[in-house]
């Protein structure tokens, strides 16, 4: 099922993307019927201060935009991809969580954990964002935005009640921009299999033993 869905800080869509062949609500929810509608409105308003540990198993982008266009020959046509996961918070600055390893001289880069990215007390219903950046890796230059994708964390754990599945495959078919890179050339598409747990009152201590 394709459906646009996810938004940048800025509030533009970053695209369509395919969950597990489970249908996708867009920005009115249009796709879902009436009752996965007031099933998802539910669990939003149940959930809605509430936090949880996000678990990133796996990413990939295909058919990137290539970064490395100068003189040295063995890297032109390339990029040299990596991460960096933020979380976007109504009316603050977005936070940088995480930033991934880059990947030399690709315009199809992995990631693979065998222990899953575990990022804790992420608010269930902000939005959680992977950009994609070229890294320099010859000069001290400022990395170069490829792209980026955004959704609520909210909606995964509620995918995850629905379809009764331990992890959650986003495939988003279209890379965005954001307001710092609207100018931005962005191609392909990026993969992410991800997972919700421990959901729980924000702002909730671990008791000491």
């Amino acid at each position: 099922i394709n459906a646009e869905y996810g938004l940048t800080e800025d509030g533009k869509n970053t695209g369509s993307f395919l969950v597990d062949g489970h249908n996708v609500p867009s920005d009115g929810g249009h796709l879902l019927t009436s009752e996965q509608k007031e099933a998802l409105k539910k669990f939003k308003t149940e959930t809605e201060k509430q936090a949880c540990t996000i678990r990133v198993y796996e990413m990939s982008g295909k058919g990137l935009v290539a970064k490395d266009t100068g003189a040295t020959k063995w890297c032109q046509g390339t990029s040299d991809p990596y991460v960096a996961v933020t979380t976007l918070r109504p009316g603050k600055k977005p936070k940088k969580l995480w930033k991934s390893s880059p990947v030399k001289k690709t315009l199809n880069p992995e990631w693979k954990y065998a222990d899953p990215l575990e990022i804790e007390e992420h608010r269930l219903w902000n939005a959680f964002q992977f950009a994609l950046y070229d890294k320099d890796l010859l000069v001290h230059f400022k990395s170069a935005f490829m792209g980026a994708v955004s959704f609520p964390p909210g909606f995964i754990a509620w995918l995850m009640k629905e379809t009764g599945k331990d992890k959650i495959t986003l495939i988003f078919d279209k890379l965005g921009t954001t307001e710092a890179h609207q100018k931005d050339v962005v191609t392909g598409s990026f993969k992410v299999v991800i997972s919700i747990t421990n959901v729980h009152g924000s702002g909730s201590k671990k008791k000491k033993k």
